[in-house]
């Protein structure tokens, strides 16, 4: 692996393992509800930031296999069968043991209830279809959801984009392309709309929000912009970008992040109801997603010197590797801890205390299951490869290109 790709997929890891300790750190505040003067602290746009940086990220890194084939019909279809069996032995083993796990504490230990058509659908990765269902089991759940419909979805979309869509030139081909995806990001801010305009509910009610704003169709603008950045990185492959516009990136996707953040502060309870409110809740993850697009063309791209041995630090890659097992896991260890042992007490007292303990407890558990479960599968998933189809001699690609 060439030290480009190596320091790309090192950036990747660093940003996913970021964005989940931003969804970590969210939870931490609905738990605790600190409250400064008079006001309580919700910082809900940090997981809205997370979870549309998980999806763009799904979209950089898968997408590019195929978005190659698009620009070069010449090329071999990616294996299907070889997408979905390395994308299932990837998340969802760990995902059946995490929902297994946040189950006996959720509904065993803390004696919630949750009802069979909840644990079925959960274990099934099917909860994002009926509000009841979709955080009924626990609330980080309900990204790998999405997520596995986005992997569903590629190999199909993909080839009928190949098939029916981008034709001619290898210039035209990119244009279609891009115009494609650009279209799928308007396709989606219209949906969005739609959505809230028609469902009031959803501007109030997390999980009508979920299943009918946040859903495959409503997140489609992270995943796109990923696959976008993957065909800038294709058509353009060396980087292009001086340190000072690598800089610029990460400085406007911070302050993209902080302008919602202060829009999402500023805006009434009473205001959401009305045109700003469902504007606002349009544009709300597209604008997260442009701001994650942003940091991580810069951190990818340039090569930030302060950011630099950061990312490629030992500690950094370690918590990226068992980050996922993190993510599946916090949620009910923070319920059982904040429930049992702080006995549900609110304030910024309570919220450093959990804080310290969830990572105490969190994070062997999570290293137990990266090391006993998802390591072994990773590597059956790495071994698990369809032979290389033959591609066509330089020639012929041209002429077929053309």
């Amino acid at each position: 692996m060439s030290v480009q790709r190596e320091e790309y997929f090192a950036s990747a890891d660093a940003l996913r393992a970021t964005a989940i300790l931003l969804v970590i750190f969210n939870h931490l505040f609905t738990f605790a509800r600190p409250v400064v003067g008079h006001h309580q602290l919700e910082f809900g746009y940090l997981g809205v930031w997370g979870v549309n940086c998980f999806f763009l990220l799904s979209g950089c890194l898968l997408a590019g296999p195929f978005i190659r084939v698009l620009l070069d019909p010449a090329r071999p279809w990616p294996s299907a069968r070889e997408f979905y069996t390395r994308r299932f032995l990837r998340i969802y083993p760990l995902y059946l043991v995490g929902v297994i796990f946040t189950i006996a504490v959720m509904g065993g230990v803390l004696q919630i209830h949750l009802t069979l058509p909840a644990i079925v659908t959960t274990l099934l990765m099917l909860q994002n279809f009926s509000p009841d269902t979709i955080v009924a089991v626990g609330p980080p759940l309900w990204t790998m959801g999405i997520d596995a419909a986005f992997y569903i979805a590629l190999p199909p979309v993909a080839f009928l984009l190949g098939k029916y869509v981008v034709t001619g030139s290898y210039t035209r081909r990119v244009k279609t392309v891009a115009a494609s995806f650009a279209a799928l990001i308007a396709l989606c801010l219209a949906y969005r709309f739609c959505v809230y305009a028609t469902q009031l509910d959803a501007l109030s009610r997390f999980a009508v929000q979920a299943v009918y704003a946040r859903n495959l169709a409503g997140m489609l603008t992270a995943f796109t912009l990923g696959a976008g950045l993957a065909l800038f990185r294709i058509v353009w492959p060396r980087r292009v970008t001086p340190r000072a516009v690598c800089y610029a990136a990460l400085g406007a996707g911070a302050a993209i992040a902080a302008a919602e953040l202060l829009l999402r502060f500023g805006l009434e309870t009473e205001a959401q109801f009305n045109l700003v409110g469902i504007l606002r809740a349009t544009v709300v993850d597209p604008i997260a997603a442009i701001s994650c697009a942003l940091v991580f063309f810069g951190l990818s791209q340039g090569s930030p010197p302060i950011f630099g041995p950061v990312v490629r630090s030992r500690v950094v890659k370690a918590f990226a590797a068992w980050a996922y097992a993190v993510y599946l896991v916090h949620y009910p260890i923070m319920a059982l801890i904040h429930t049992d042992l702080l006995h549900g007490k609110l304030g910024l007292p309570v919220l450093v205390e959990l804080g310290l303990l969830g990572a105490v407890v969190t994070l062997p558990v999570a290293l137990c299951l990266h090391l006993l479960i998802e390591r072994p599968f990773l590597a059956l998933k790495n071994q698990h490869r369809d032979p290389p189809k033959p591609v066509a001699p330089r020639a012929i690609r041209e002429v077929a290109i053309r």
